[in-house]
Formats: C-alpha cells, sequence, structure tokens
C-alpha cells in the first residue's frame, strides 16, 4: 500500500526502483495465491484484492470503467491498482482454471449480501459507485487471459441473467451487479475474433433477458434491459435509443440491500435510501408466458392424508412395528412399516448394520392380526432384503430361532429364507430376472416387422417362368450377392452376475449344521409328521447352500460333508426325507469325486442303492429322481474312467 507505482510521488525517490520492488511484490502474492488450497480459498483471496483495488481507485478511473467504452489496454492497466491486479491477479487465474471458476463465482455471480457496504467510504444506508466497478474489473481481468476465457464467461453470466426465473426471484442488487458485469463484457467482445457458435448463444442469451426486463412492470429492472439492449445493438448491425434512460445520470443502483425503500444518487457517486414512489420489491410483473406456468402432478398417492406417515428412516420403522395394539393407528402404523421396509433396506442406509436384527425379528414373529392386503408377500420381502444385505448378522439371528421353540411355520419360513438368500446373493435369481425381461422384449420384438424381413428373393422358386429362365443354383448365387435388410445385428453378449454367496456360503452351512447336532435328539423339534418335513427341508436348504455356492475352492468340501450327512437317512420311513436325500445327493454330485460313487455305505453299494429306488420306491417321486441320478453318476463314472485309460 505505500509504494505507488506510477503515480510521481515525491516521497519515493528512485521511481524505478519502486516499480521494481512492486513488481516483484505483485509476483511474490501471484505465487503464493497459486499454492493455498482449496481453490475456493485463493479464490476469496483475490476476491479481497478486487475489492481493495475498487476501493483505491481515483474517481475518475471509476468513471471512465463503468462507461462501457472500450479502453485500450495500456489505459486500463496503467491505474494504480489494475497495474498490482495484473501482476497479482492474472498469474493465478491463467494457471488454474479452478482458481478462475471460483473467482467468478464468488465476486459476480455471487456476491456477499454486505459486500456493497463493505468498501472503502461506504457509510450506512449509502451504496459506494466504487462497489458497482468490481464486476467491471472482473471482466478486463479475464479478458486479458484470453478472448475464448472473457467469452465463456460472459456466456455463463448472460444465461444465468437470461432466465425468466433469475429476473423474477433474484435480490435486485445482484441482478444490478451481473448486469454491470455484462455491460462492462459486451464492449469487448469482436465479432470477428470470437467464435461463431459462443457468440450467437450470448446474443440469444442476452436479447431473451432483454425481453424479459422489457416485459416487467419494475421500472429497475426494466432500465437493466434497456442499457444492455442499447449496447448490444451496434453489434446486430442496429441503432436503439429509449428515451426513459436518463443519459445525463446513469443510474448506480436500483436497491440497497433489500430494503424495499428506493435509492438516491448521492454526491458522491453513491446512492442514498430513501422514500419514493418507485417501490420495485413489492410490484410484480403484469406479463405471464404460457411456458411459466408449470402443470401439478395430479397423480397423488395421498400419503399426506394418512393417518400415520410413511417412514422414511429404518428407525421409523421400528418404532412402527412396536405400536401397541389398542393404539388407534395400529392398522395404519403396521401397514407403513411392512410396506417401506423393504425399499428402505434395499437402499442400505448407514444405519442398517444396527439394526437389522432388531427388525428381523419384529417381522419373523410379525402377526397379520388385522387381515391386511399382501401381509404376507410384504413381510417376506422385508426378511429376504434384510438378510442379503446382513447376511452375518441376520443369519445368526435366524439360526438361533430355528431351534430356540419358535412355532412350526416360523421355521419353514427360516429354512425358505436361507434358500432365497443363496439364491440371490449368488445372482441365479437377477438372472432368472434379465432372461424373463429378455424373453418379454423378444416377444414384443416379434410383433413388429420390418419393412423388408430375411433375405430379399429375386423371384420366388416356383415361379415356371424363373425355372426356364435359369437354374436354382443360378438363383441361390444371386441372392448370396443380394444385400439383406433387416432389423441389423444383435447384441448376443448375455449380462453376467457375480457370485457374492462364496464367501458366505460355509458360515451358513456350517451353521446350520451345528445347529442341528446339538438338537437332534429333540423330539419336539424333529419328531412326528412335522418333524418329517421340517428335516427333508432342512436338507433341501443345505443342497441349496451347497448349490449356489458355485465354483468357489470351498464348495467340494460342502458337497462332500453335506453327502455324508444326507447318506444315512437314505431308508428313512417319510418319503419327503427319501425325496430330500435323492436331491441332496443329485446336487453334490457334481462336486464331488468319482470314487465316492464306487464306496460302499453301511454294506450296500452306492449304484446297486440308486437301482432298488428306481425300481422298487413306494413314491414315485423318488422313483423317477433316483434314476435321473444313476444315468448322471454312471455317464460321468464311464468317462472318468475312460480319462484315466488314456
Amino acid at each position: 500500500r505505500k509504494i505507488n507505482v506510477g503515480d510521481g510521488d515525491a516521497n519515493i525517490p528512485d521511481t524505478v526502483e519502486a516499480t521494481r520492488m512492486a513488481s516483484a511484490f505483485s509476483i511474490s502474492v501471484a505465487s503464493a495465491v497459486t499454492k493455498i488450497t482449496p481453490h475456493r480459498d485463493a479464490a476469496t483471496l483475490l476476491r479481497s484484492m478486487v475489492r481493495y483495488a475498487a476501493s483505491e481507485l481515483e474517481g475518475e478511473h471509476v468513471c471512465l470503467l463503468r462507461k462501457n467504452t472500450k479502453l485500450k489496454d495500456q489505459a486500463v492497466w496503467s491505474m494504480k491498482p489494475m497495474a498490482f491486479l495484473r501482476h497479482a491477479c492474472l498469474p493465478p487465474l491463467n494457471k488454474s482454471e479452478a482458481i478462475c471458476n471460483n473467482f467468478f463465482r464468488l465476486v459476480v455471480m455471487s456476491p456477499s449480501p454486505s459486500e456493497s457496504l463493505s468498501v472503502a467510504g461506504a457509510q450506512e444506508g449509502d451504496i459506494d459507485a466504487r462497489w458497482l466497478v468490481i464486476p467491471c474489473i472482473v471482466s478486463f481481468l479475464l479478458s486479458a487471459m484470453s478472448r475464448e476465457t472473457s467469452l465463456q464467461y460472459l456466456l455463463d453470466a448472460s444465461e444465468t441473467w437470461g432466465e425468466t426465473i433469475f429476473v423474477r426471484m433474484t435480490d435486485q442488487s445482484q441482478q444490478h451487479y451481473v448486469t454491470e458485469f455484462i455491460e462492462a463484457s459486451i464492449p469487448l467482445m469482436d465479432k470477428d475474433e470470437a467464435d461463431a457458435e459462443i457468440y450467437q448463444s450470448i446474443v440469444l442469451s442476452l436479447v431473451q433477458g432483454v425481453t424479459a426486463r422489457l416485459e416487467s412492470s419494475n421500472s429497475m429492472i426494466r432500465r437493466q434491459g434497456m442499457r444492455v439492449a442499447e449496447l448490444l445493438a451496434p453489434l446486430l448491425g442496429q441503432k436503439l435509443h429509449f428515451a426513459e434512460l436518463n443519459e445525463s445520470q446513469k443510474p448506480v443502483s436500483e436497491a440497497n440491500d433489500g430494503d424495499p425503500k428506493s435509492v438516491k444518487t448521492t454526491d458522491k457517486g453513491g446512492v442514498k435510501a430513501g422514500d419514493s414512489t418507485n417501490n420495485g420489491i413489492n410490484d410484480d410483473d403484469s406479463v405471464w408466458s404460457d411456458e411459466d406456468l408449470v402443470p401439478y402432478d395430479l397423480e397423488d398417492d395421498e400419503d399426506d392424508l394418512a393417518a400415520v406417515k410413511r417412514p422414511r428412516y429404518l428407525r421409523d420403522c421400528l418404532l412402527l412395528f412396536r405400536t401397541p395394539s389398542n393404539d388407534k393407528n395400529a392398522f395404519d402404523a403396521a401397514q407403513a412399516a411392512v410396506t417401506a421396509i423393504a425399499p428402505l433396506v434395499e437402499s442400505t442406509p448407514p444405519d442398517l448394520p444396527d439394526l437389522a436384527v432388531p427388525l428381523a425379528k419384529e417381522l419373523l414373529h410379525a402377526e397379520d392380526k388385522f387381515h391386511m392386503n399382501n401381509f404376507a408377500s410384504l413381510r417376506w420381502d422385508g426378511l429376504c432384503a434384510l438378510l442379503v444385505n446382513e447376511p452375518v448378522s441376520v443369519a445368526n439371528f435366524l439360526v438361533e430361532n430355528l431351534t430356540d421353540g419358535s412355532p412350526f411355520g416360523v421355521r419353514l419360513d427360516i429354512l425358505g429364507l436361507f434358500e432365497y438368500g443363496a439364491d440371490k446373493l449368488c445372482g441365479a435369481a437377477n438372472l432368472r430376472e434379465n432372461r424373463e425381461v429378455r424373453k418379454k422384449l423378444a416377444a414384443e420384438q416379434k410383433d413388429i416387422q420390418p419393412k423388408t424381413s430375411g433375405k430379399r428373393q429375386l423371384v420366388p422358386y416356383e415361379s415356371k417362368k424363373m425355372i426356364e429362365l435359369c437354374s436354382k443354383q443360378q438363383v441361390d448365387a444371386l441372392e448370396q450377392k443380394t444385400r439383406r435388410w433387416g432389423q441389423g445385428r444383435r447384441n448376443s453378449k448375455q449380462p453376467s452376475e457375480p457370485n457374492r454367496f462364496g464367501e458366505v456360503a460355509p458360515m451358513w452351512f456350517y451353521q446350520l449344521i451345528s445347529a442341528w447336532i446339538q438338537t437332534k435328539d429333540n423330539v419336539s423339534i424333529w419328531g412326528g409328521s412335522n418333524g418329517s418335513k421340517l428335516f427333508a427341508n432342512y436338507l433341501v436348504a443345505l443342497a441349496k447352500i451347497v448349490e449356489c455356492s458355485g465354483n468357489h475352492p470351498g464348495t467340494a468340501v460342502l458337497a462332500l460333508d453335506l453327502f455324508q450327512l444326507a447318506m444315512p437317512f437314505r431308508h428313512a420311513d417319510s418319503s419327503e426325507i427319501r425325496m430330500a436325500v435323492l436331491v441332496t445327493i443329485a446336487t453334490c454330485c457334481p462336486f464331488l469325486p468319482a470314487e465316492t460313487f464306487s464306496a460302499t455305505y453301511e454294506g450296500e453299494e452306492f449304484a446297486s442303492y440308486l437301482t432298488r429306488v428306481a425300481l422298487r420306491d413306494t413314491d414315485a417321486s423318488c422313483r423317477q429322481i433316483a434314476g435321473i441320478v444313476g444315468q448322471s453318476i454312471t455317464s460321468t463314472t464311464t468317462d472318468a474312467l475312460a480319462l484315466g485309460g488314456r
């Protein structure tokens, strides 16, 4: 601040040395600004420099910069603060596009609400004219970088300035601030040097903004449009003048920080708040176009009319599940919770690991006390979503409830959940859904006939005239050279799904095995017809886990353990258990070595067991499965022996 460059200050004995010192200082400032992170902080510092430079400008320089005349670069940069800005601000802006972008947004597009009172010389109730020279300084800085850069930022400001919503809803002081930048930048535009596309976009945006402002009943906003229109007209090869504009006095500001009182120009070149008939804040635009009228969405689910609002968080669902039955809104609470639980879990909120087990407990033991529509399917969807998205904690909870005295139906649900979870995590369920979608699309496209489908035949073979002219081979040769018109090539590549179940499978498998070993002598769980059905479903669930484990390295171990667990029950009295054993054998076969099928189990060869079941079992389904499994094992054993012989 003490080194005034180029002003001939008598206090500085060596002006050349002072100039050198000031230049070196500016370069040091520029280097320091470039190293500041984040970029917004660097842009904030540059904004402070520009505001300080604006406060230090002399009155005649303020008038020159705000007269919208194309000044020579030498005349602009010879001003004391501008010379400092040229060396201190331009290098960081040129070096970093992020700093330049943040600087433009902070200074022009979103100035501080109190910025009008923060420059030197401003007093309470006044808006110094130097405040409005800040966007003009920014315009000259951007133009000093490159024409492309200045035009690009002028385009951004013009697009915002031309929006109808910006004209009607933005604070008028900020509107005037952006207008000052546009007025300072328009004279710097050169049609010959500018890119045609950018130039045309700027002109169209400005014309749109001028039109929106001329239609306004607010005289302040209307005059902004008039001033920009007069500057834009020469670029379009026209002459335009508005009598409403007072040429002798250009308004400095049409607003005082949102105060509904209008402003008057002061002797200092600023404006003074006072009473006037020009009340711009309360004025409404008298012209409305159909484009501004947004239609209402008539599809209303009436969610706002429900007695219980739809829960948006998992904790809300948990509280709704625990609503007492005697509560007057108990039905609405249960319906809202069971409906929203699955979508909320699928969104994987941050509190899912903490609330998954409590929610699973509520859903697993939930009862349809109010005969709700789709209660069973909604409850099932919620439990499946919890198990798939939290396979460790929820699986532990389900295994504990399998043998802790839960009702028989709940136990079957638990085994079914393990089957569904394994199928979903391995990706098989998603693949089936994708296939169904593709089949549906193929069926729909099959009905749409292309203009010409298949080969374009020259003439039908049945034509006697064609047979007389040439042979069938000649016709085929011609058709091979004929261009085909059809639907084009289709992408036959099938989407793949990752198998996320391989790592989880051993945990689920051995937890279920451990639960059975600890309670296998409990007659209340595994005894009677219900116990036989439960054990059959238990074996099928284990087989599903092995199947969905796929090509994971541990699948062969799981298959061998399951095979040894199931074989002792192959002669069970219950046909359901015998069927489950055969399903287990069929599932484990692809993962077991050939030697397993040639072994003897309790004095009975495995092959003879399958043959006896296929011929003599009392259940038709068991006979059918045993025959299929026997043929598959025979084929596998034959291939293995053939490979071994080679």
